[in-house]
């Protein structure tokens, strides 16, 4: 005989049953992760492995990252960069000296940090903000900084020259040069390369300064020289430049398609519009080749984005045929005078540009060179120039663009008459009634034309 059957459990009871339950378990949750927390920290660092101490997620070449770790300095120490003072080396902006030492004194370690970053000449660098085109339209905390101390050297290395050493200011200024190399060719974003062509522009203008205002012995001058010829033309983050800008257009010509005028207007964020490496001939035929099988594709045609590019272009150098860059002289040099001529370039500035400038210190120190040996100036630039073209090696783009003294035209090509650019050529062109100016710099063809 079976027993009476059981009483029904309250719905109060299985509620409190439940509750207790999901209380304890939790508990004993909360508890485990508690003793996992307290056994982790006290951990000795060297059983969780290496990476966990010295290399940051950041850091893709592990601790061996000499800018990676300037960078990281500049997080704990209040240098930004912008103070006014950085700017005296500039065009338009006058030199003053006791301005120069009050901020050399003020930032003495930045000045030593960065001179330390610059001796890792033999290592690679990677930026930290990361690579490729991800980084576009984003702000780049550690680019003023970094400027910033590039002029303090720059700075520094025409107040050694004031001070009564000019060929070691020359040199202080030639090693920025290099250290700029070295950022222009670390891992990163191509605006980190515009930003190391900006810093070479700052410090060639130093050492035009230095070399126009002081006298010195030949070998520091041969050395900063062959330096100059030795130079790595960015030849790789160059093609990185161009793949960026038929990135960009690509992104516009599929905003054609769908027509979207956002996409038309800004391809990408951050950056204005589109002028980006707009230059002429040669590199007009190269995106030519590469997005019109785009345009195919959506039922386009090319003359309409090829109108866009002239347009672009034309806006370029009518912006510089108006602020055509500083004379350099005085140097008479006879009849002739020496002038660089870059091509049109982007409003956001030109690695080619600098390579130009680089030419041109070449052979104002060349003349110095000359000067030295000859205890005078040359008076044709025909004097100078096998003596110049010894110094510098081929151009790296090809062996039939590489430096070309062509006496008939009087022109010197520096990167190449029809190569990926013409980045710049040396041209004799005849001096003006009683002037003693030796050198000068226009900013392109026309302002040339303009200026004979």
């Amino acid at each position: 005989m079976s027993g009476p059957p059981p009483l029904p459990i309250e719905p109060k009871t299985v509620k409190r049953f439940g509750l207790k339950f999901f209380l304890k378990g939790f508990g004993y949750i909360f508890l485990a992760l508690l003793l996992a927390v307290v056994v982790s920290a006290a951990w000795p660092d060297e059983e969780l492995g290496d990476e966990s101490a010295v290399m940051p997620e950041w850091r893709g070449l592990g601790e061996n990252n000499p800018l990676g770790e300037f960078q990281a300095w500049l997080e704990d120490h209040p240098f930004t960069g912008e103070d006014d003072r950085l700017r005296m080396l500039r065009k338009g902006q006058e030199w003053d000296a006791e301005a120069a030492d009050a901020i050399l004194r003020e930032e003495t370690e930045v000045l030593a940090r960065f001179k330390e970053l610059l001796s890792h000449s033999e290592e690679e660098w990677e930026w930290r903000e990361g690579e490729g085109l991800a980084v576009f339209g984003r702000q780049m905390p550690y680019l003023k900084p970094i400027q910033g101390a590039a002029s303090l050297l720059a700075i520094d290395s025409v107040r050694m020259a004031e001070r009564g050493d000019p060929a070691g200011g020359l040199l202080a200024a030639n090693h920025v040069i290099n250290g700029s190399g070295r950022l222009s060719s670390a891992r990163g974003s191509l605006i980190h390369l515009m930003a190391s062509a900006s810093i070479e522009k700052e410090t060639l203008s130093a050492m035009r300064r230095i070399a126009r205002n002081h006298r010195f012995e030949k070998e520091p001058v041969r050395s900063v020289i062959e330096d100059l010829g030795n130079y790595p033309v960015p030849v790789e983050p160059l093609r990185f430049g161009f793949q960026a800008e038929y990135l960009m257009f690509k992104t516009l010509i599929q905003g054609l398609g769908t027509d979207d005028s956002k996409k038309w207007g800004n391809p990408l964020p951050g950056v204005e519009r589109f002028a980006f490496f707009l230059q002429p001939n040669t590199t007009i035929n190269l995106r030519r080749r590469f997005l019109e099988p785009e345009l195919a594709a959506i039922g386009k045609g090319w003359n309409p984005l090829n109108l866009t590019f002239k347009r672009e272009i034309e806006q370029i150098r009518e912006v510089q045929r108006h602020f055509p860059l500083s004379v350099i002289g005085p140097n008479p040099i006879g009849e002739s005078a020496i002038s660089v001529v870059p091509v049109g370039q982007s409003v956001t500035g030109s690695v080619f540009d600098t390579v130009a400038l680089h030419r041109l210190t070449g052979v104002f120190l060349a003349l110095r060179l000359f000067e030295i040996d000859q205890g005078k100036l040359p008076t044709k630039l025909d004097e100078l120039v096998p003596a110049y073209l010894s110094q510098l090696p081929a151009d790296p783009y090809s062996e039939e663009n590489a430096l070309l003294w062509n006496p008939a035209e009087g022109i010197l090509y520096s990167v190449g008459r029809d190569g990926i650019d013409n980045g710049g050529a040396i041209r004799i062109k005849p001096r003006e009634a009683n002037s003693d100016v030796g050198i000068s710099w226009g900013g392109n063809d026309e302002t040339l034309k303009e200026q004979e």
